[in-house]
């Protein structure tokens, strides 16, 4: 049976002449992004956590810059490097690997839009009920950052593997958890499990951060 739709009007998403689907889809999502996830939060509004693929938090940061989101990637000065018997400089490098923050309306629309973004995976506490960052805590920690107090090199206390400890401050302040490995001459970062709403999550954090239970 040969059926015939002769009041079909438009174009398939897939039927866009010279331009991909891919990119199509790519254009609509960016569209999407830009009249949900951007604007219309008060100064006061809380920030929200992004949960990215290690290594592409720049990457995201600089997408949702250009998209005129408000984000931050908290930086801070890495280790010196040892290179053939060279001494390499230190380089700038993110805080905390895989996370991304930013801030925006409190909507599904909005959260939603983020979910399109490519290395994005989720948001800390979930899709329906994001974890919120309250806004002057995130300035701080910014202020604090700029400042150098969580660059590798500064000392800090000596902590071991298995202590169980508390994020003193930053975006994930009060979280408490156990050291699964710690750097040496207490100096550098620990990876701490924290118990992240009902959920073990291994986070990167510079030992600066954190204190005894």
């Amino acid at each position: 049976m040969n059926m015939q739709h002769r009041d079909f009007t438009g174009s398939l998403i897939g039927d866009g002449g010279h331009v991909r689907f891919g990119e199509r889809m790519k254009a609509i999502r960016q569209d999407h992004l830009h009249r949900f996830a951007t604007g219309g939060a008060p100064d006061d509004s809380p920030w929200f956590v992004l949960c990215v693929l290690p290594g592409r938090e720049k990457a995201v940061e600089k997408h949702l810059a250009e998209a005129g989101v408000e984000v931050f990637v908290p930086m801070r000065m890495g280790p010196e490097r040892r290179r053939h018997h060279r001494v390499l400089p230190a380089k700038a490098e993110t805080i905390f690997t895989g996370y991304v923050f930013v801030r925006c309306s409190r909507s599904v629309e909005a959260f939603t839009a983020f979910l399109g973004v490519e290395h994005v995976e989720g948001f800390v506490g979930g899709f329906e009920n994001p974890y919120p960052v309250d806004a002057d805590c995130i300035e701080e920690f910014r202020r604090k950052a700029d400042a150098g107090a969580y660059d590798y090199e500064r000392p800090a206390s000596l902590f071991r593997r298995g202590a169980k400890v508390v994020i003193a401050e930053g975006p994930f302040v009060g979280f408490g958890g156990e050291i699964l490995s710690v750097g040496s001459k207490a100096r550098g970062d620990a990876v701490v499990e924290l118990m992240l709403f009902g959920r073990p999550r291994a986070i990167i954090v510079p030992l600066a951060i954190l204190a005894p239970p």
